[in-house]
């Protein structure tokens, strides 16, 4: 008899007898289904090789915060069991410093949290897996972070929370640790003055990765941001009305979208899985950060070498030194973008921000050729976005272009933020031994050479000679 149109087909109850003759082996375990020891084999050899695929032995990650928090609270179950049977899965590289990203793209107060899609937001109490990591590791650094954003342990699954529970740890500020780190699998230097509180830091992120441009990780190599006692001053774009929607893939994705570098008006491969940066150079100590990127790859037979080397002379000078080498002659275009209008003053940028400013100025063989405009081409909501509802906020965008084609450029510009009412007005001088940016502390000097040492930084307290 045909089942009537619309209504459920209800199948007959089958007996307990032969219920139980169908699903013998449900209840059953490891030692009783014989390929139940190669599903474990095989789970315990993808944990240990890759997952999860975006992370790095250093606990860098690639795909931006929000999808941080998706990878790291799914794995928590197969953590727990693993544990419970005598696996200490914290001995994995990447479980043992999981949260350090986090603590270092974000520190307390920060206004964002870094690369990748979606990173424009804070912490939230969405991320109580950092709690559950800083119990399981007895990371008090950690437990002090996830205190100070307000962020606990999760309590939708009573259970859970309750076995979890179990386990605490004082939360203590990481007083003890550099300041700054690099993520060398992810190819991510972020460089802190001060790693407790935002109010007090200035802090350049930094990348250039063999992980490429690929999935939520889109910002180009060699490009950086700037954040200045809790303000964001020289801004990425990590905003998403909806994935692969022209606003993001034709805009977000492209270099000159970031604060990255173009040659002859072109930028780097899009949304590229090919590993076509890498962080070359890292020297961190106290008082002053030197970290270099290689990214010539990234343009596509345009070049034979690009290096940009950021130099972080603590806690408020910071050097971009950009030495490119092209296949021929080229312009080249250095981007920055901010959420408030730039001032333009020959060679000379400023931007102020309800918390925080910086001075910029550009020192090259030759005058660069400054432009600016506001706002996104196109726009978020367009095309297949229409019906999504997202408003970003505006970014001005400013280009400084060297006019003659040339097959080498050296250009620098020096960052000197400040703090909000405090703005820095001392202009730096260029003399015959280098460059002259004063502080409030003293003079930095800073020489280049064509060859051996690539630069030595001077102030009044210490001299750093960079090999």
């Amino acid at each position: 008899m045909r089942p009537l149109r619309g209504r459920a087909r209800v199948r007959p109850r089958a007996s307990k007898a032969a219920s139980s003759r169908r699903t013998p082996n449900l209840h059953k375990t490891l030692g009783d289904i014989p390929e139940a020891d190669t599903w474990l084999r095989f789970a315990l050899d993808k944990f240990w090789g890759v997952y999860p695929v975006w992370s790095d032995d250093d606990g860098g990650w690639h795909e931006g915060l929000s999808y941080w928090v998706g990878y790291n609270t799914k794995v928590t179950w197969w953590l727990d069991i693993m544990t419970r049977y005598g696996i200490d899965v914290f001995k994995k590289p990447y479980f043992a410093h999981a949260a350090d990203y986090l603590l270092y793209t974000a520190p307390p107060g920060s206004p964002d949290s870094g690369f990748g899609d979606l990173s424009f937001s804070k912490p939230s109490p969405s991320m109580s897996v950092v709690e559950y990591y800083a119990r399981r590791t007895h990371n008090p650094a950690w437990a002090w972070w996830t205190a100070q954003w307000g962020i606990h342990a999760d309590a939708s699954e009573p259970v859970l929370a309750f076995l979890r529970g179990a386990s605490r740890v004082d939360p203590q500020p990481p007083a003890s640790l550099p300041p700054s780190k690099v993520f060398h699998g992810i190819g991510v230097a972020i460089l802190n003055s001060d790693l407790i509180d935002s109010a007090r830091n200035v802090q350049i992120r930094f990348k250039s990765s063999p992980f490429g441009r690929q999935s939520h990780g889109h910002d180009p190599h060699n490009s950086f941001t700037l954040n200045a006692y809790g303000e964001q001053l020289l801004v990425n774009d990590v905003y998403r009305d909806l994935y692969g929607s022209p606003f993001h893939a034709k805009w977000v994705w492209e270099t000159k979208a970031q604060n990255a570098m173009l040659v002859a008006g072109q930028g780097q491969k899009v949304h590229s899985p090919e590993p076509f940066g890498r962080i070359v150079n890292s020297q961190l100590s106290e008082g002053l950060d030197w970290v270099t990127g290689e990214a010539a790859e990234a343009y596509q037979g345009k070049l034979r070498g690009y290096q940009r080397h950021v130099i972080f002379v603590k806690p408020d000078v910071v050097l971009i030194v950009d030495e490119v080498e092209s296949v021929g002659g080229n312009t080249y275009q250095f981007m920055l973008h901010g959420q408030g209008k730039f001032e333009v003053n020959g060679q000379q940028l400023r931007l102020d921000r309800p918390k925080a400013g910086v001075l910029i100025d550009y020192v090259a063989a030759e005058p660069l050729s400054i432009r600016q405009w506001d706002g996104y081409d196109p726009p978020p909501g367009s095309g297949n976005a229409a019906n999504v509802a997202r408003e970003f906020p505006n970014q001005w965008h400013v280009e400084a272009s060297t006019e003659t084609p040339a097959s080498k450029a050296f250009v620098v510009a020096v960052l000197r933020p400040y703090r909000k009412g405090q703005p820095v007005t001392a202009p730096l001088s260029r003399e015959a031994s280098g460059l002259v940016i004063p502080t409030g502390r003293g003079d930095v000097k800073v020489a280049f050479h064509a060859g051996g040492n690539f630069a030595v930084v001077k102030t009044e307290a210490r001299t750093w000679t960079l090999k």
